[in-house]
């Protein structure tokens, strides 16, 4: 499959989002243009990262299956390949987790051991499996969510009925709405943000969009890019509008921020923006950056917790609140999450061939040769 190099450039910006999402300070005891921003400006940009992720993983499965007459092997390879990410860096922020409890029980005073226990039995029930659910690793949800959606929507590709389950998967991202940024209508007890009422829906759009690839570009030949921009920025400010309401006036969830039915419509847009031209940004460093930007996802968390409690420790906690040092730090952040992810993929490879009989023969042979 020919790559989609302007899928990789995208990636690249979305996940910078996500990082200054995650990086926020908190707009507690904060006044004038800091409290603008991490008050009003932060909660109200439209969060859509997430939802094209999910729709590109579907896309790029479904491109990959689509002339694959057995889709069996592929799926149980590239399924194995999403458990192996989540449960090693699941465990990575499970020690992680365990030595920062044991740092905050120390310096409170408390019986180390017990906090432990409390901390390590919250993770032996079966929520993180669904859920990807931690403390740090808040953000592996995605992984487990793209792990079921992928599960359900191969079954329904056996079916033959992925049609249906689109509308289906529609159906339960609607109802999903009250288990976050609408719970203010009516309270849905649920963890909506999660496989089934979110990553099922944007993830079969995006396997229904690679089975419908052509009739799409034909689709998209239509508009000018000029248009599609000005149709998401419009779809942008009525996002806001849909959350000041939701949020604000109704006081919905605020975990939710970025489920909402005007995420439906911008993630479609700015997909297609992004296939409209695929070789876009094939020679840039952002392009280089995106296609490993699961790196970044999967490790930025790390380094937010460490950034905020080395903060902490040397006594200007106050910073955190600034403008200025969010968006450094968020950038900062993005940047060593990068480095950093490619280092453990160098170490990797070089760590599995020196575990092979069969490559230290070869190397021995070369030498000598």
């Amino acid at each position: 499959m020919e790559r989609n190099y302007s899928i990789d450039y995208m990636k690249c910006f979305l996940m910078f989002l996500v990082v200054w999402y995650h990086a926020a300070p908190s707009a507690a005891n904060v006044i004038g243009i800091n409290r603008i921003y991490s008050h009003d400006f932060i909660p109200l940009v439209p969060r859509f990262a997430v939802s094209f992720f999910f729709v590109v993983s579907g896309f790029l499965f479904g491109r990959k299956v689509i002339n694959i007459k057995d889709i069996s092997s592929y799926t149980r390879k590239y399924l194995l390949k999403l458990i192996k990410l989540f449960v090693s860096w699941y465990i990575f922020y499970f020690a992680y987790d365990v030595i920062n409890c044991i740092i905050q029980a120390r310096s409170a005073g408390q019986d180390v051991t017990k906090q432990i226990m409390i901390y390590v039995y919250s993770q032996l029930k079966l929520i993180p499996i669904y859920y990807g659910d931690a403390q740090t690793s808040y953000q592996l949800w995605y992984l487990t969510a793209l792990i079921w959606s992928v599960v359900i929507l191969v079954i329904f590709i056996r079916l033959k009925k992925v049609t249906f389950l689109l509308t289906f998967s529609l159906l339960l991202n609607f109802i999903g709405l009250f288990g976050q940024t609408y719970s203010g209508l009516f309270h849905l007890p649920l963890q909506t943000r999660d496989a089934l009422f979110y990553g099922l829906f944007y993830t079969t759009m995006g396997y229904y969009m690679a089975i419908h690839y052509k009739s799409m570009l034909k689709l998209l030949e239509r508009f000018k890019l000029s248009d599609l921009f000005l149709l998401f920025l419009v779809v942008s400010f009525l996002a806001v509008i849909e959350e000041v309401v939701t949020i604000g006036f109704l006081n919905g969830d605020t975990e939710g921020e970025n489920y909402l039915i005007s995420t439906i419509p911008l993630t479609i847009i700015l997909f297609g923006i992004t296939i409209k031209k695929q070789n876009f940004g094939e020679k840039s460093f952002f392009t280089k950056i995106g296609k490993n930007s699961v790196g970044i996802y999967v490790s930025h968390t790390f380094f937010v917790s460490l950034l905020a409690s080395t903060i902490k420790l040397i006594g200007y906690s106050p910073t955190q609140h600034y403008l200025f040092y969010h968006l450094i730090s968020s950038l900062g952040i993005f940047v060593v999450s990068y480095y950093f992810y490619s280092f453990l993929q160098v170490v990797k490879k070089k760590f599995s061939f020196y575990l092979k009989p069969d490559k230290i023969v070869i190397k021995k042979e070369t030498e000598w040769v």
